[in-house]
Formats: C-alpha cells, structure tokens, sequence
C-alpha cells in the first residue's frame, strides 16, 4: 500500500478472477471496494492544486495528480497519494491499464465533473481557474454551479 497522512490504500489485482480490491484504512475505518475489470470504463487522470499557505502569494498552489478507477456507476481512487507531476501519475496508470485494457484520460472536463459531483466544489474552481488564466472566481464559480445542477451520472 501506499501510505499518506493517515490514509492508506492497498490495490490488489487478480487477472486469474479479472477482480480489483481496493481497500483504504485510516485511523478511524476501514473500506473496501471491489469490482471487476469489465466495471472500469477508464482510468482518470485527476488534476487539482494543493495550497500551502505559508509561502509566498506566487507559489502558494502546487500542482497535484491523483488516478481514479472510472466505474459505471462510481469512481474509487487507485491510491492516496498525490502525484507532483502528470507524468507520475501516468506511471502509475500504465501499470494496470493492460490488464483492464481501458484508456487513460487526462481530459479536464471529466476532472471537473468528478470533482464536482464529489463535493469538492473549491477544487474545481481552482482547477478550473488555473486552466482558464484571466477567469474569474465568479465565472468560476457559475460554471460548477452548472455542472453541478445538471446532476449528471459519474463518468
């Protein structure tokens, strides 16, 4: 597994049974997710921004990867651990993706409505800013309000 803050994730792959187990423990709990490789409909590469508040203006927001198993009806991360780079991430998407032979998507229209759809409203106005320089928060803003309206169905 891979470890981060208090969070861990274990994946285990079975080709012979063609089943993923994700399992996510924390200080608090423990979840399970499991499914089979004809579930997952893609990979996605999620980008987002972390903030450290304690440097400068200017580098405040650091740029962050994460990869998520696209399912049907849900979507569950590969792992806790946010990469620095696209680059990593894609990595650690290219490791599975022959035995799910799904493709690998990066597209920032599918990343906004993921995050929109989980909540994480700030996220993808951040992101949305960041890939939009000159955006306002309040145009920002009214497009999440958007997505998150049409209450579409994950991914």
């Amino acid at each position: 597994g891979q470890r981060v803050g208090r969070a861990t994730v274990a994946v285990a792959v079975d080709p012979a049974r063609r089943k993923v187990t994700v399992t996510g423990k924390s200080s608090t709990k423990s979840v399970t997710d499991r499914f089979r490789f004809d579930e997952v409909v893609k990979l996605l590469l999620l980008h987002t921004y972390d903030r450290d508040e304690e440097l400068l203006p200017a580098n405040r927001q650091h740029e962050r990867w994460s990869v998520l198993f696209v399912l049907k009806d849900r979507t569950i991360p590969l792992s806790t651990n946010l990469y620095a780079s696209k680059e990593q991430a894609l990595r650690e998407a290219n490791r599975i993706q022959p035995l799910l032979n799904v493709d690998i998507s990066d597209s920032p229209d599918e990343g906004l409505v993921h995050l929109t759809q989980t909540g994480r409203t700030v996220d993808a106005v951040t992101a949305l800013r960041r890939q939009q320089p000159g955006m306002t928060l309040r145009q920002a803003k009214e497009i999440v309000d958007h997505v998150t309206s049409r209450r579409t169905p994950p991914l």
